[in-house]
């Protein structure tokens, strides 16, 4: 049985881990997403930061599971942080999905080589 942050991390498009320190209201973002390795967070293990909750979106909704309760200011803070993370997911998924369009033949050059195919009909 997979726990509620397991759940939202494994079945959640974008999903996102927090860290951070909710004393001082610092806090990050970490892709779960992708196949990049999770970031080393010992330097910031010092500043206080832990696991906070993991953010995602399941079937376009966003859920969040969080460790404990966090005061409005930081749960609005965290939410725009999220969608600004999801913008830039989506905008780098956009781009990669764009092609650019192949070389083409001048149109001239094209007719010619129309011009000149031979027709299956006349034998």
């Amino acid at each position: 049985m997979y726990d509620k942050f397991e759940q939202i991390a494994g079945y959640a498009r974008l999903a996102v881990g927090i860290v951070g320190n909710p004393t001082t209201s610092e806090f990050a973002l970490v892709d779960l997403s992708g196949p990049e390795p999770v970031p080393d967070f010992r330097g910031e293990a010092q500043r206080g930061f832990c696991f906070i909750g993991v953010v995602g979106m399941v079937q376009g909704v966003p859920l969040i599971a969080l460790t404990g309760p966090l005061d409005s200011a930081a749960l609005d803070a965290l939410s725009q942080a999220y969608i600004r993370h999801v913008e830039c997911a989506l905008e780098g998924r956009i781009h990669a999905a764009i092609q650019p369009a192949p070389a083409t033949v001048p149109v001239d050059e094209w007719l010619f080589r129309l011009w000149n195919l031979k027709d299956p009909r006349n034998g």
